[in-house]
């Protein structure tokens, strides 16, 4: 259950800090089987990826199997490129 959420929530929080980089179409919300729950979470590694995140060794398996360093990491990073969106530097 955990993990299913996770990455739903992972995929609101990408779309939070830079909007409409995931198609909220593509996740799977009811993710049942473990291919389902590697394939959403696969989306959210690449997007975050893709928004600047630094994802040098995290994948789907360590969200996953739980690996809280690597996913706490994660998210602290997705928060950090939602701050840095949204700060206004210009003086």
């Amino acid at each position: 259950l955990w993990v299913s959420s996770f990455s739903v929530y992972h995929s609101h929080l990408i779309n939070d800090a830079v909007p409409d980089t995931i198609d909220e179409r593509v996740v799977n919300h009811k993710a049942k089987n473990v291919y389902e729950k590697t394939e959403n979470n696969n989306l959210c590694v690449n997007s975050a990826k893709a928004i600047g995140c630094s994802v040098v060794n995290i994948g789907a398996i360590d969200i996953i199997e739980g690996r809280p360093h690597l996913v706490l990491g994660l998210i602290w990073q997705i928060i950090r490129v939602r701050f840095y969106s949204s700060s206004d530097l210009s003086m």
